[in-house]
């Protein structure tokens, strides 16, 4: 009987430590997000929108030659995250949360492109 008490509290310490850690880091990074990168060849602008809601990431990518919506992405506890966008021609995109702000390296027409952006 001890051994059995023993072992539910060990596992309810577990479940407790492994249920907090989950609820800091599912969040963290919720909201809306924007950034723009500079111009490329004749691509012009690129704007990228980022909406991110229990770590999963929606938005678009839009620039001169269109403004492909985002397939799938998510992002991890440490900031890092990557992105599918217009599937026909495989874009994918990386990027790195820090606190309020991101950089991005996102695939288009013209290159891969440098996106710096903040929480708004």
């Amino acid at each position: 009987m001890r051994r059995l008490l023993v072992s539910a509290t060990i596992v309810t310490v577990v479940l407790s430590c492994v249920s907090a850690n989950f609820a800091v880091s599912s969040g963290s990074y919720d909201g809306k997000w924007s950034g723009q990168g500079a111009e490329k060849g004749d691509c012009g602008v690129l704007t990228v929108t980022l909406v991110i809601s229990d770590s999963r990431i929606t938005g678009t990518v839009s620039g001169k030659h269109g403004s492909p919506q985002i397939d799938s992405g998510a992002v991890n506890p440490d900031g890092r995250a990557k992105v599918y966008y217009a599937p026909k021609q495989g874009f994918q995109g990386t990027i790195n949360f820090t606190g309020d702000k991101f950089v991005g390296q996102f695939a288009t027409f013209c290159g891969v492109r440098e996106v710096n952006g903040t929480r708004e």
